[in-house]
């Protein structure tokens, strides 16, 4: 008895013949030897090949919602004002408070400076961080308030 090597599979039960064995179609995968069905590609990631046997993530700057991708175009950017840290994300963050998200695909939030604040989420521009009054100067980065 032979099993379907990884990124094909056997759907008819009772059949040992290696050629009988199928590709994974584009948008699945699997990654084990024997398999009767195949894995969707997950969201965040993509499967771009016939016959797969494992997925692609989507690289940190972007996102990917839905399931089955069959293409590194599935994947989005980080629209300004959102960020994405991390590879294989099904959404991007919210620029948090005290930061700001200035460019499409960002992979990190920028932080305002000392003598800033910035109270307001999903800041888009360096300029969304305010300056702080002689009164109520604060001397760390990244603040919410004076």
């Amino acid at each position: 008895m032979q099993y379907c090597p990884s990124g094909t599979y056997q759907p008819v039960p009772g059949s040992y013949s290696i050629r009988a064995c199928l590709n994974y179609s584009i948008g699945t995968y699997n990654p084990s030897v024997g398999q009767t069905s195949c894995y969707s590609c997950p969201v965040g990631s993509y499967c771009d090949v016939i016959g797969s046997s494992n997925f692609l993530s989507c690289p940190s700057g972007t996102y990917q919602s839905s399931m089955d991708s069959i293409s590194a175009q599935a994947c989005l950017n980080c629209r300004v004002g959102n960020y994405s840290p991390s590879i294989g994300q099904a959404s991007c963050l919210n620029c948090p408070l005290g930061y700001y998200c200035d460019s499409v695909g960002a992979s990190s939030a920028r932080i305002c400076p000392s003598g800033t604040y910035q109270p307001i989420p999903d800041s888009i521009s360096v300029e969304a961080c305010l300056s702080c009054t002689s009164t109520t100067n604060n001397i760390y980065p990244g603040q919410i308030t004076c």
